[in-house]
Parts: structure tokens; sequence; C-alpha cells
């Protein structure tokens, strides 16, 4: 990426700082007077035309000003973003509202998506690959809830649990629930998955253990490299003055509809540790244009769980929004590690 003047990253952060608030274009006249440059608009104008050149801003029409490009915000996420912390209170009630879903996996990542949605104001979503959440399991038990469900409570190694409902044709016993269980817990306890399929197909024949243990364990599910995606605030940013045009508007929330969709955008960040900031990630997907994503891997241990992030506008403000993601990561992953 080339490097400027400090002239030149003066004016372009501030046609940054322009832009993110007002999403139009931003003239010299603009920067002239809400900033102490000294400088005069037609001054301005030649280092704005300076900027265009080297790819970081662009004109869309010859009478208007300037708009930042992707590479114009790469470049002020690397090298002139001052990062915000969150405040004591906002880490504050984070915790608080993660209190009460600390011990159940599904809640504990549901809540995230929420959280990032509504700190950020814009879009939340979680990913925990199926690999996370198939096999390997410590404990399985069945408990009736009435003639035509069956609640399955797995626990983890990590001491996580997660919840599912199963639907069933015909009433069932307790007694043969407890039978069910207790034969899992014996023979498929702590197996990986590829272990724990092999030997449920040698030991279980079709049938209503068969159907109650797939059910239970995701097994029949959309693939061992899916898993689940959990999404919150698609709505936010229906109001945004970047997507006011409607028909671009419903290309984005059909694709955000789009499971796999959002895996593929989460699993870019899972195949790299630490925080990543996607700007323009119509790169992947021509109908996210003005959308960037800001994402970070969660999990106790060395290899990564899954990943969180948020997604909004390009000019969204990185400053806050990057140590939300982070903190909200961090906060994830110590809580499955006390867990």
């Amino acid at each position: 990426m080339k490097d400027l003047t400090q002239r030149q990253k003066e004016i372009l952060e501030a046609i940054l700082a322009e832009f993110m608030v007002k999403a139009g274009p931003v003239g010299s006249r603009t920067i002239a007077r809400k900033y102490a440059f000294d400088l005069s608009p037609a001054t301005i104008r030649g280092v704005m035309a300076d900027l265009e050149d080297m790819g970081f801003l662009t004109q869309p029409h010859t009478s208007a000003g300037r708009v930042p490009t992707n590479l114009g915000f790469q470049y002020y996420v690397k090298s002139l973003m001052q990062t915000r912390n969150l405040s004591p209170e906002d880490r504050q009630e984070i915790r608080r509202q993660f209190q009460r879903v600390r011990k159940d996996l599904e809640n504990l990542l549901r809540e995230t998506s929420r959280i990032l949605s509504r700190f950020s104001r814009y879009t939340g979503m979680v990913w925990s690959p199926r690999h996370q959440e198939t096999g390997v399991f410590r404990s399985i038990d069945f408990f009736p809830v009435d003639p035509r469900n069956i609640l399955a409570l797995v626990v983890y190694p990590h001491g996580m649990v997660r919840t599912r409902m199963i639907p069933v044709e015909k009433k069932l016993e307790p007694a043969e629930l407890v039978r069910v269980s207790e034969f899992l817990n014996r023979e498929f306890s702590g197996l990986p998955p590829e272990e724990l399929r092999e030997k449920l197909e040698q030991k279980v024949e079709e049938g209503i253990w068969e159907f109650l243990i797939t059910e239970a364990l995701g097994l029949k599910d959309a693939g061992p490299d899916e898993g689940e995606v959990y999404i919150e605030g698609q709505l936010n940013i229906i109001d945004l003055p970047d997507f006011s045009d409607r028909d671009r508007l419903r290309e984005i929330l059909r694709t955000l509809e789009e499971k796999r969709n959002v895996i593929q955008l989460l699993n870019q960040i899972l195949k790299q540790e630490g925080m990543r900031v996607f700007i323009g990630v119509d790169e992947m997907f021509r109908e996210l244009k003005g959308v960037s994503l800001v994402a970070a891997v969660y999990g106790a241990g060395e290899a990564p769980w899954g990943s969180l992030g948020v997604l909004g506008p390009t000019r969204m403000d990185y400053s806050r929004i990057i140590p939300l993601v982070e903190y909200t990561s961090q906060l994830v992953s110590d809580m499955l590690i006390q867990n």
C-alpha cells in the first residue's frame, strides 16, 4: 500500500470522518471550513485529486465531492485509526447479559449475536461449526416433555450444555428413554465424530433409538463443517442512507438469509487467528457491495471453536466496532474456558 505525506493523511482522515457521519460525497469547502488545516479549498482539491489518482478516493459525479474507496478505508484502519476502548459501563452491561446464559452453549452463542447487534447497531453474527457440536459429548439425557416431544440434554467435555427438542410420532416411556441414555453414555461418550458415526452404524439398527441419537447429536444436519449460525439485527441496516436503494437492500437481506453465505463469510476468519477486518466483502459476494465485516475467533483451547463478528456499512466506525468484537470474543472464550 502506498505511503502518504502528512498532509495527505490528514485530509484523507478528515474526509473519512465526514463520510462516516453523512454517508455522502465530501467537498473541499467542507474540509476547509470544518478542519484547521489553514489551507484553501483549491489546495485541498489538489490533494483530493492526488488521493483519487492513488486509489484512496473516488468521485461519483464530476460536480460532486469525493467518497473513500475500499482502499481508503483499509489505509485508515491500518495506519490512521485510533481504537477506542469500550466504556466500563458497556463492559459491565455485556458481562451482565451473558450471566444468565453462560452454561448453555446454544443460548450463549445466540445471546452473543444479540449483544453484537445491540451494541454495534448493525448485524451481529456467530458461527459454531458442526464439528464443535457433534460427537465428543460427555453425557446425554432424554426427558419426556409431552407425548409428542422429547428434550435431549447434551453435556460436552468443556462443561457447556446444549438442548434439542425432538418431535416423535408416539409417546415414549421414561424407562425407555433412560435405557437409550445409558446405552449412549456407555458406548459413545468421548468418541470423535467419525468414530462415533462408524460405531453407530455397527451397534444401532434403524428405528427410534437411532432417530433419537441422530437428532440429539445433530448428525443428520447439513454436514460436519456447517454447524449453527446465529444472526441478529439484519433489519438494522434498513434505515441507513447507505442502502436507500431498495433493490440493493433486498439483495443484501436475501444474501444474509442463506446460511451457507454467512458461513462462507465467517469461515474466512476461522482460517486465521486474531481480529480481521474485511472491508468490501463484495469481493466474496457481489450482492454485498458497500458492506464490511469485523470478525474474530472464539474458543477454549489452542484451536478456535468458531467465529463471530459485526456486519455493517463500509463507513462503519471501526474504532468503536473493533474493540466491541474483540472484547466479546474474549469474553465468550473466557466463559468457555471457565466452564
